[in-house]
């Protein structure tokens, strides 16, 4: 039992795979084996660097200056698969700033300035949300072989309420049960010199 464990400037990896280890168990099994419980009332993560590695996907994330906060944590026989719990703690709230990603091959710029997680409650508030190219517009275009659209989002407020954070920040779904927005702005650019894609186009659909 512990009252506080806390870890200043950790540098975390993350090793994603779809198909599980063909030898051992999961952690909590393999820690039962040995001890009968874990008690930490409180775990604090200060000024962390997390690194996210698919290897089905190839991709690699980086989330910098990641706060972490996980209370009234008990890993037991009983909390095993308790699904209410979060890293096997009742309230897990986690934060990070300042986060960029590249897509689609450079063309496009994912960024939040700020992102507040209570994966407990499963609320996600994300602050200046803007996603773009970093490219001009003709240069976007001179990339392009078809007619393509070129899309620009800014957002200053995003609450989503009921999602699985996790798989929307890995880019494999994203499934909320509430989408909240303040605000915002869409513009969508499409230069008709290239040749059409096809008849109808990709926009509006």
């Amino acid at each position: 039992d512990y009252k506080l464990v806390k870890l200043v400037k950790p540098v975390i990896r993350i090793e994603r795979q779809r198909k599980p280890p063909k030898k051992g168990g999961d952690i909590s099994s393999d820690f039962l084996k040995e001890m009968e419980k874990l008690g930490i009332n409180r775990l604090e993560i200060t000024n962390g660097v997390v690194h996210i590695n698919d290897k089905q996907k190839g991709s690699k994330q980086t989330f910098q200056n990641v706060k972490v906060l996980l209370k009234d944590i008990l890993l037991d026989s009983s909390t095993r698969t308790d699904t209410d719990r979060f890293l096997f703690a009742k309230n897990a709230t986690m934060e990070f700033h300042n986060y960029t990603t590249t897509l689609n091959k450079g063309l496009y710029k994912f960024s939040v300035k700020d992102a507040y997680i209570n994966a407990t409650e499963k609320q996600v508030v994300l602050k200046n949300l803007t996603f773009g190219s970093p490219l001009s517009k003709n240069a976007f275009m001179k990339k392009q072989s078809k007619a393509t659209e070129l899309y620009t989002l800014s957002l200053p407020s995003v609450t989503s309420n009921g999602l699985d954070w996790w798989t929307a920040l890995s880019g494999d779904a994203l499934e909320a049960g509430t989408v909240q927005t303040k605000g915002g702005k869409l513009s969508v650019y499409f230069d008709r010199s290239l040749p059409p894609k096809n008849k109808m186009g990709n926009f509006p659909n």
